[in-house]
């Protein structure tokens, strides 16, 4: 996720990309790039052996191991804030630590009674949000703050907060009695919901940018639809593919995230798209020259200048971790 104050350019025409292969530490196996901050710092994680991955900070063609937590042989890094720091969690999904790496070293940012912290955001206050998995898929949102984590499940029987702003807000999702109810957003103790709230259909928010626009999934015709929400209303974003999920929105309100072939459901029939004034954009249709030979599969986040970061696939059909930048 990103947070700042910087413009994203203006596409009077179709809009180009230029792609840049994050690099790889020395025999690893292929990367992953979650998140990238205004600077164009950017973090995920890199597959070193065939069980086990690090989570990176790669920032001004330079590529750093951030390590691991305790006994962890695997971590991954989810979010970066404006000063470099970067929030993730070492360890395997069913037995995770959450950390908080400062530009030298991590820290556990403990848990509330679980065993599992999984971070998904944190903003530019090192605020960070997750869930923390208590048993039998019962997860727990947390709201971690100078020092302290926070349960703001609001009583679900289980709930994810998935992004956090400068503000402070979080959003997530929740369910009850085994189904996804909707999304909510927390501010200031305050928790509101929002999205379909009829059993088993509903939204799922993954990201709210500094003006409280929120993206993500919802229920459309018994298929998946990215959504834009914001001031009391609700956007579906079609235009391609059956099934759809938006993952970032930057502070233009641009967003990036994938979607499925039609009558596909496969990972591998997946493609990353942006969303710009109203148009949906396949990105492989977006490249320059640099883009032959990768598949791009995952847009994952967009800073304020508009460069994407995401998942792409080489023609060895290895998944590279890619940087997008804008055309002049």
């Amino acid at each position: 996720m990103l947070w700042g104050s910087a413009t994203a350019p203006h596409f009077s025409a179709q809009p180009q990309y230029h792609l840049t292969v994050v690099p790889l530490f020395e025999n690893a196996f292929g990367n992953s790039a979650r998140a990238i901050n205004d600077l164009g710092q950017v973090t995920g994680s890199s597959t070193v052996t065939t069980t086990t991955t690090r989570a990176y900070l790669y920032s001004a063609g330079t590529l750093t191991n951030l390590g691991t937590l305790n006994d962890d042989n695997t971590s991954t890094g989810r979010s970066i804030n404006k000063f470099g720091h970067v929030a993730g969690f070492a360890g395997v999904l069913s037995a995770a630590n959450g950390f908080l790496y400062n530009g030298s070293s991590l820290t556990d940012i403990g848990s509330l009674i679980g065993h599992s912290v999984i971070v998904q955001g944190m903003n530019d206050s090192d605020t960070i949000v997750g869930f923390d998995e208590v048993v039998n898929y019962h997860p727990r949102a947390f709201l971690y703050k100078n020092g302290s984590m926070t349960d703001i499940s609001d009583g679900h029987d289980y709930s994810i907060a998935s992004a956090v702003n400068n503000a402070g807000t979080v959003v997530g999702y929740f369910g009850d009695g085994g189904y996804l109810v909707g999304s909510f957003y927390y501010d200031n103790g305050t928790y509101t919901l929002f999205g379909n709230t009829n059993g088993q259909v509903g939204t799922r928010a993954y990201d709210i940018n500094n003006n409280g626009w929120i993206t993500g999934e919802t229920d459309y015709n018994k298929r998946r639809r990215a959504f834009l929400y914001h001031d009391g209303t609700m956007q579906t974003l079609g235009g391609l593919g059956d099934v759809s999920q938006g993952n970032a929105i930057n502070d233009s309100g641009v967003i990036v995230g994938t979607y499925l072939l039609a009558g596909n459901e496969g990972a591998v029939d997946a493609r990353a798209f942006v969303w710009i004034d109203g148009t949906m954009y396949n990105l492989n249709d977006l490249m320059d020259s640099s883009g032959a030979g990768y598949t791009i599969q995952q847009g994952r986040d967009i800073n304020n200048s508009g460069v994407i970061v995401g998942d792409a696939v080489d023609s060895n059909g290895v998944t590279r971790g890619v940087i997008l930048t804008p055309n002049p």
